[in-house]
């Protein structure tokens, strides 16, 4: 059978679309990385987030963790997660001078959370 290839845009490479993505995914699952270099011998150049989330069109777990692992760089300790187990909605912790600090409410299930112990409301 024909090998399918996909070109990595930011530098040309040709590479076959299974082992960049098998690549990507152990990137992303394994390692925690965003930050995924190109497997060309030699070559520096990292993926953009448009081959990336190509190459992890098929891997739903993937594709999520590696926009999770996006937000975590972006947003820092001002990231948290909603603790209700059916949901885990991030979402950005309020700040401190905020009257009803630390309390917050989850934009996805409205469950309330204490973003200081990352708990449920108590």
């Amino acid at each position: 059978g024909e090998v399918e290839e996909e070109e990595m845009e930011e530098c040309g490479h040709m590479c076959c679309f299974e082992c960049a993505s098998t690549l990507v995914g152990h990137s992303v699952m394994d390692d925690g990385k965003v930050d995924i270099e190109c497997a060309a011998v030699g070559c520096k150049v990292v993926f953009s987030e448009k081959n990336v989330t190509n190459l992890l069109a098929d891997n739903d777990k993937g594709l999520e963790r590696y926009h999770r692992l996006q937000a975590e760089l972006l947003m820092g300790d001002r990231l948290v997660y909603c603790p209700e187990l059916k949901c885990g909605q991030a979402l950005e912790k309020p700040d401190e001078t905020e009257a009803n600090y630390p309390l917050a409410t989850c934009p996805a299930c409205s469950k309330m959370m204490c973003v200081t112990c990352k708990v449920v409301w108590h």
